[in-house]
C-alpha cells in the first residue's frame, strides 16, 4: 500500500503540480499510511507539509485543511507530543463547529478525539464531559446502536473505569456488548473482544460489582455437543484453562449440571442430518424415534456438582443454588470423560477411565484362537482408538505414566496373541503404520502429545467463542510434540489451517523409521528388511479380513510366523541347516534362494520339458505365464510372474538404501532375458513382468501399475472406489505370498511352533 501511495503522489506532483488538490490528498493519504507503519518521523513530515498547502490554498477552516490538522495531530499523540496535540485537536474541534455546527457527526467525531487525548494528559474533568456531550449527540442523530455511538460509549466506560466509577462503567461495556451482538452476531469478532474486555472486568471488580450491574456469564449458550465437530474437545480445554485462572478465588466455582433428560437439549434436526449424510442406513430408524419436538429438561440436582476454585476457603453462598448440588472442594472433577485438575488425578482417572475398562476387552482378543482375527481387533478397535480422546483434551505431561502403561497393556496382548517376547526394536517397528513397515499399534506415548497440538490448534475459535478470555498455547504444544521429527519435517509459520494429526503422526513415524534404520554394524539386513517392508502393497495382507469365503483366512500357524517374520522375531530357537537344500536356514525364517534349474514342476503340455521359458518348440517359445488378449490401450499382453527378494546374497546392500530396488532390477533382467521385451514387442505383445518381492511383499512399477489397473476395471463393473478395489487385489496377493512363505519357513524347521497340524 504504501509503494502504491507512493506512486500515486510522484504521479499527481508530475501532471498536476505540487499544489492542486488531489497532490494533496496523495500527501495526506501517504502520511495516514505511514502512521499506521509506526514510521512517525517522516508521517509527521509528509502531513505538516500536506497542512501547510492546504492551508495556503484552500484557507485554515476547510474541510480538508481540518482532516489534515487532525491526522497531524493523531500523528503526534503518537510520539508522545501531546500539549501540540490537544491544541491541533482543539483547533480542528472549534473549525468544524464553526464549518459544521456542534451536533454534525464529524463534529462528534472531534469531539471524542479531543476527550481521548485529554485522558491521556490526566484531565479527565473535561475528558468525562467531552465524552457525554460526543456520546449524547451521536445518540441523537445517529441513534443508540449505530457503530460510531457504541464506540463512545466503549470510550466513556473506559474513562469512568479509569475515574474509578466502575459501576456505569460496568453498565456500559455490557450496554456496548448488547450493542455489538445485535449489529455483527454473536460470535463476530467484535463482540469476542468485547466479551473478553467484560471479562476482564468482572475478574477486576469481582461478582458483587457484575450483579449490581447486570452481568452474569456466560452470556452466551453455545452447542457442543452432538453435531458440533471437536464440540466436546472445545468445552473441556475451555474448562480448563478458566479453572487455571481462577484458582484460588474463594468466590468462584465451576457448576456441572446433570439433567435426566439431557439427549432432549441437543439440535436434532442437526443430528438427524448427520445420520442421514454419514449412517443411512440408520436413518429411518433415528427418525422415527427422534422426529418429536423437543421436550422440557428435568434437572437432576444429586448429579450436579459445585467445584470451588478455592477449595475449603470458598466463599460461595450455597442457598443461592438448587437444594441438593453436591459440593466439591477438592478442586478436581470430570467433565465429558476428561480430567479437570492436577496431574496427579489425571492421571489415576486416566488409569481408570481408559486403562481400567481397555483391559477386559485386551484378555479376551489374547484368548482369542484365530491370531489373525485377534490382531485386526488389536488395531482397530482395543489399542491407539481406545485412548485417543484422552490424549486429545489432556496435557501430555498430566499423563505421562498412564500412556506408558497403557501402551504396556498393548503390547502384552499383542505378545499373546502372535508374537510372543518383544524385543525394544520390534515393538517399536509395530507402532509404525503398516504402510511404514509396522502393525499399526501407534504409541500413545509417542503420538499423543501431537493428538493433543491438534486438538487445541483446531478449537480454537469455539473456545475463544465459549471463554473469550481463552488463550490458546498450541504453539507450546506443538513445540514440544514434534521435538523428536526430522528437520525437514518441522512444521512452517504460521500453521497451515489444513493441518491434520495424521500429517504429524506421519512425521513421527518417518523419524522412527530414521532411527530403526540407523547405520550400524551388524544392521545392514534389518535396514534392508525395513526398506522392503515400505514397498508399495506390501502391509495390505495386514488389513484383510480374516475370510475364508474370500480366501483371505490364514491358519493360527502360517500367521504367527508371517507376523513373527515381518518382526524379524525368531521363528526357532537357532540357525539350522536347511533340509531341502544346503543352504543355512536362519532363526528369523528367512531362506532367499538363488534361482535354480529344475525349481518349477515341469507343464504336462508342454511336453515335460524345463519351464524356464527358453525351450525352443516348433521354431516358437512360450516368453511369459499368461497371455490376455487386450490389456488397455495397446492391444495382447504377456503377463510373467516372478518373485524375487531383496536379501538375496549381493542384494542386502542395494535394498538397505532403496528397497524398490530389488524387484525393479528383477523386471529389468526378465526384459532382458533373451530379449523378451524386443520379441513380444515386435510380435504385437505387451511384455508385463509382475515381480514381487518376497520378504516384504511389494511389487515392482509393472506389478503396481497393472494392479491399479485392473483395481480400476474392477470398480468399474462393482460402482466401488477404485483405490478400495485395488487395496482388495493387494490384500489377496499378500496373503497369497506371505502364507507359502510362512509354510515353507514350517516345513523346513525340524520343529513346528504350533502344536496343531501344519495346514495344507
Amino acid at each position: 500500500a504504501e509503494a502504491l501511495h507512493r506512486r500515486a503522489l510522484a504521479g499527481h506532483e508530475a501532471h498536476l503540480g505540487a499544489n492542486h488538490p488531489h497532490t494533496l490528498n496523495s500527501m495526506s493519504n501517504l502520511a495516514a499510511i505511514l502512521w499506521k507503519q509506526g514510521k512517525l518521523e517522516e508521517a509527521e513530515e509528509v502531513q505538516r507539509k500536506a497542512l501547510a498547502r492546504r492551508e495556503a490554498q484552500l484557507g485554515a477552516s476547510h474541510p480538508n485543511t481540518l482532516i489534515s490538522v487532525n491526522v497531524l495531530a493523531g500523528i503526534l499523540k503518537s510520539q508522545g507530543k501531546l500539549e501540540e496535540a490537544e491544541g491541533l485537536h482543539r483547533r480542528a474541534l472549534e473549525g468544524r463547529e464553526s464549518q459544521l455546527g456542534p451536533q454534525h457527526p464529524d463534529t462528534l467525531t472531534a469531539v471524542n478525539n479531543l476527550a481521548m487525548l485529554l485522558q491521556k494528559q490526566g484531565k479527565l474533568e473535561e475528558a468525562e464531559e467531552l465524552c457525554r456531550r460526543a456520546l449524547t449527540g451521536q445518540e441523537d442523530q445517529l441513534g443508540p446502536e449505530h457503530p460510531d455511538t457504541l464506540t463512545s460509549v466503549r470510550n466513556l466506560a473506559i474513562l469512568l473505569e479509569d475515574k474509578g466509577s466502575v459501576t456505569e462503567a460496568g453498565k456500559l461495556y455490557l450496554r456496548e456488548l448488547r450493542g455489538l451482538e445485535e449489529l455483527h452476531g454473536p460470535d463476530s469478532e467484535e463482540v469476542r473482544a468485547s466479551r473478553r474486555n467484560l471479562e476482564r472486568f468482572q475478574q477486576e471488580h469481582g461478582p458483587e460489582i457484575c450483579r449490581q450491574i447486570g452481568i452474569f456469564q456466560p452470556v452466551t449458550l453455545h452447542m457442543v455437543g452432538v453435531s458440533v465437530p471437536l464440540g466436546a474437545e472445545a468445552a473441556i480445554h475451555t474448562a480448563r484453562q478458566w479453572c487455571q485462572r481462577s484458582a484460588g478465588k474463594s468466590d468462584m466455582v465451576f457448576l456441572s449440571l446433570d439433567f435426566e433428560n439431557a439427549f432432549n437439549s441437543i439440535d436434532r434436526l442437526g443430528m438427524l442430518r448427520e445420520i442421514r449424510l454419514r449412517f443411512p442406513g440408520l436413518a429411518p430408524w433415528a427418525e422415527w424415534t427422534y422426529w418429536w419436538p423437543v421436550a422440557g429438561l428435568r434437572l437432576n440436582p444429586h448429579k450436579c456438582i459445585l467445584t470451588t476454585c478455592a477449595g475449603c476457603e470458598h466463599s460461595v453462598d450455597l442457598a443461592a443454588f438448587p437444594s441438593g448440588f453436591q459440593l466439591n472442594t477438592s478442586g478436581q472433577f470430570s467433565i465429558l470423560g476428561a480430567p479437570i485438575g492436577p496431574a496427579s488425578f489425571c492421571e489415576s482417572f486416566t488409569s481408570a477411565k481408559r486403562i481400567g475398562t481397555a483391559k477386559p476387552l485386551l484378555h479376551q482378543i489374547a484368548e482369542l484362537p484365530d491370531p489373525q482375527t485377534g490382531l485386526l481387533l488389536l488395531r482397530d478397535c482395543a489399542s491407539w482408538c481406545k485412548f485417543s480422546f484422552s490424549t486429545r483434551v489432556t496435557p501430555p505431561a498430566s499423563i505421562t505414566q498412564a500412556s506408558a502403561n497403557f501402551d504396556n497393556e498393548i503390547r502384552h496382548c499383542l505378545e499373546s496373541v502372535c508374537t510372543g517376547p518383544l524385543s525394544p526394536d520390534a515393538w517399536l517397528q509395530a507402532s509404525l503404520s503398516t504402510s511404514s513397515g509396522g502393525l499399526g499399534l501407534r504409541h500413545s506415548a509417542r503420538h499423543g502429545p501431537a493428538a493433543y497440538a491438534i486438538s487445541l490448534f483446531h478449537t480454537q475459535l469455539l473456545c475463544n467463542a465459549l471463554g473469550p478470555q481463552y488463550q490458546s498455547n498450541h504453539s507450546d504444544a506443538f513445540q514440544s510434540a514434534t521435538q523428536d521429527v526430522l528437520p525437514a519435517d518441522r512444521l512452517p509459520t504460521p500453521l497451515p489451517p489444513t493441518l491434520r494429526q495424521q500429517q504429524l503422526s506421519q512425521a513421527l513415524d518417518k523419524a522412527t523409521v530414521e532411527h530403526l534404520a540407523r547405520p550400524a554394524p551388524g544392521r545392514e539386513a534389518f535396514r534392508a528388511h525395513l526398506k522392503l517392508l515400505q514397498q508399495p502393497g506390501a502391509g495390505a495382507w495386514l488389513r484383510a479380513p480374516p475370510s475364508e469365503a474370500l480366501g483371505l483366512h490364514v491358519a493360527s500357524s502360517l500367521f504367527i510366523v508371517m507376523v513373527q517374520m515381518r518382526l524379524r522375531l525368531p521363528v526357532g530357537d537357532q540357525d539350522m541347516p536347511c533340509p531341502l537344500c544346503d543352504g543355512v536356514l536362519d532363526r528369523q525364517g528367512l531362506h532367499p534362494e538363488i534361482e535354480k534349474a529344475g525349481l518349477l514342476p515341469p507343464r504336462p503340455d508342454d511336453g515335460g520339458g524345463p519351464e524356464d521359458g527358453a525351450r525352443q518348440a516348433g521354431g516358437g517359445r512360450r516368453p511369459a505365464d499368461v497371455w490376455v488378449g487386450s490389456w488397455g490401450l495397446h492391444g495382447a499382453a504377456a503377463f510373467d510372474l516372478a518373485v524375487t527378494s531383496g536379501l538375496r546374497q549381493g542384494s542386502v546392500g542395494a535394498s538397505a538404501t532403496a528397497g524398490e530396488r530389488a524387484a525393479a532390477d528383477y523386471e529389468a533382467k526378465k526384459c532382458a532375458f533373451l530379449n523378451t521385451h524386443a520379441q513380444c514387442q515386435a510380435e504385437g505383445l505387451q511384455f508385463l513382468p509382475l515381480v514381487a518381492e518376497a520378504i516384504g511383499g511389494g511389487w515392482g512399477p509393472t506389478g503396481v501399475a497393472t494392479w491399479n489397473s485392473l483395481g480400476a476395471a474392477i470398480a468399474a463393473r462393482t460402482g466401488e472406489p477404485s483405490s478400495l478395489e485395488t487395496s482388495r487385489l493387494y490384500q489377496a496377493l499378500g496373503i497369497t505370498l506371505h502364507r507359502e512363505n510362512a509354510r515353507a519357513v514350517l516345513r523346513r524347521r525340524a520343529t513346528i511352533p504350533d502344536t496343531r497340524a501344519l495346514p495344507d
